[in-house]
């Protein structure tokens, strides 16, 4: 098997710094010359093939312009996961990549890191900071809650609230 370097990956795609989009050089399999790929997995990450195996387009774009792959996450930094441009992408820790997750689908409140509890009948914010969870506070407005999470993301993660808020 073919090692996956740079010049290899060059070889197969071109690269779009615009669009974000790697288009194939040849015609392999089910992918034209000329196109660029359209397949999602089923996080909803882009993905090519070559070399009898899937990869996440955004590690590929990473490999292809700085030379190396990613050494931690390779991190969409608006979130979008099909938005491929290199200044969208970022190689952080793990942690970081937590940092910039939005609120998950359970989570009724619509703002990361706070919550309802029944228990308490009480808005509950909470952080994550090296791997452990935080408890801020109780409160009785949600805005409070997500004011307190604000300001400890601030804090804690030298976060810019500007960007993600």
């Amino acid at each position: 098997m073919t090692e996956v370097t740079q010049a290899y990956v060059k070889k197969l795609f071109k690269y779009d710094r615009k669009t974000g989009e790697l288009i194939s050089r040849t015609t392999r399999g089910r992918a034209k010359a000329g196109q660029s790929s359209k397949c999602k997995d089923r996080d909803g990450y882009l993905v090519v093939s070559f070399g009898g195996k899937l990869y996440r387009a955004h590690r590929v774009i990473w490999l292809y312009v700085h030379g190396e792959w990613p050494k931690n996450d390779c991190d969409h930094i608006n979130r979008i996961k099909d938005d491929n441009r290199i200044s969208n992408l970022r190689d952080i820790t793990r942690a970081e990549n937590k940092q910039n997750q939005t609120a998950t689908k359970a989570n009724k409140s619509g703002a990361k890191g706070v919550y309802w509890s029944a228990r308490y009948q009480r808005w509950m914010a909470v952080i994550c900071h090296e791997n452990k969870q935080i408890a801020i506070g109780q409160f009785k407005e949600k805005e409070d809650a997500i004011d307190a999470y604000k300001f400890f993301a601030i804090a804690l993660h030298k976060f810019n609230p500007s960007a993600q808020w």
